[in-house]
């Protein structure tokens, strides 16, 4: 009826093709990951600069043990 598989049996009437809207979607997301145009900056979320700073002094610390 939504056309998720192959052909339809013939009793069934088909209203739309969702499998094809599906694939048309995967294939846009892989070329905007291929592409790296996704994430965007507006996508995606930022750790505030302080808690960068934070963990920037944590790594220092663990490196330096490791040596």
């Amino acid at each position: 009826m939504i056309g998720l598989t192959g052909e339809p049996a013939k009793f069934v009437r088909q209203y739309a093709n969702v499998a094809a809207v599906m694939s048309e979607a995967v294939h846009d997301f892989k070329h905007d990951l291929d592409a790296r145009e996704f994430p965007s900056d507006a996508e995606s979320y930022h750790l505030p600069k302080d808690a960068q700073e934070a963990l920037g002094l944590i790594l220092e610390r663990k490196k330096a043990m490791l040596r």
